[in-house]
């Protein structure tokens, strides 16, 4: 019986296996850490027990066989390992130290959505509170341009009147709800309203297309006055629709009901294409 013995080698070891006798091919096979047990008969008795434990006996001298490797090398602890026993880690996954691949882009930006000038309320109104088919025209088509120096001739209609006679009916309700004294119709403030309902087809704002604030319509009319507001709208086709977006409007619901307003103009305008826009501004 032949065995192998680790005797504190590693690597390639070569082996001679000499024709002289089977003795000395036993001597120098324990010198080698390989130990015969048993009788051995032949040589080539012992080829095929060398080639049996894994030794290569098949080169053309096979006498000049070369030990592949005994215990202790690294490369071959085992011959019954698999094929390669020494990567245990090929499933691992090719990254793992990115846990966070999913985070949003920008945790830190929560407030983009926050009103610019939440402390100002004729100047913080949302631009289209009251807009539910979101139209809001990016390029007017008939900006007009040509305003007559004389702004206290309204570009109203039969119809016009009617509509703005019923929103300054509708803030009254609404401001008889709140305990408050009506708002009076004013033929100056009326003008003034006129004249940024034009306004704004141009530039939906509370700043004037000028760029001054929409006070200054008011003074342009000879209004005098200690305070003021506007409320703005669009698209609208009827005074219920721009009462009930504005008093569903935090910012123009308080100015409808502002208890030191004295004094209201309604202007509505209506541009080629059957847009309506309207205004209101406040005095006392």
């Amino acid at each position: 019986m032949l065995t192998a013995a680790v005797i504190g080698t590693a690597g390639f070891a070569p082996l001679t296996v000499q024709a002289a006798s089977l003795e000395q091919t036993r001597q120098e096979l324990q010198s080698k850490g390989i130990y015969i047990v048993g009788p051995l008969n032949s040589t080539e008795e012992l080829k095929q027990k060398l080639e049996a434990l894994g030794y290569d006996c098949t080169i053309p001298n096979w006498l000049d066989c070369i030990i592949p490797g005994l215990p202790g090398n690294p490369g071959q602890p085992d011959n019954n390992q698999p094929g390669n026993p020494e990567l245990p880690d090929d499933n691992q996954p090719e990254t793992p130290d990115l846990p966070d691949d999913n985070q949003p882009e920008n945790p830190d930006l929560p407030d983009n959505n926050q009103p610019e000038n939440p402390g100002l309320p004729d100047n913080n109104q949302p631009e289209n509170p009251e807009l539910p088919d979101g139209n809001q025209p990016g390029t007017p088509e008939l900006p007009d341009n040509n305003q007559p120096e004389t702004p206290e001739q309204p570009d109203v209609d039969e119809d016009n009147n009617a509509f703005i006679q019923q929103v300054v009916n509708l803030v009254n309700q609404e401001r008889s709800k709140a305990g408050l004294s009506p708002v009076k119709a004013d033929t100056s403030v009326q003008a003034a309203a006129q004249v940024r309902a034009k306004e704004i087809e141009t530039s939906f704002s509370h700043t004037r297309p000028d760029g001054s604030s929409f006070s200054t319509a008011l003074t342009q009319q000879g209004v005098t006055y200690r305070g003021s507001g506007e409320n703005i709208a669009w698209g609208q086709k009827t005074p219920e629709q721009v009462m009930n977006g504005w008093m569903n409007s935090e910012g123009h619901r308080a100015n409808i009901l502002n208890k030191n307003y004295t004094t209201i103009g309604v202007g509505l305008h209506q541009n080629a294409s059957g847009t309506n826009y309207w205004t209101q501004l406040f005095t006392y």
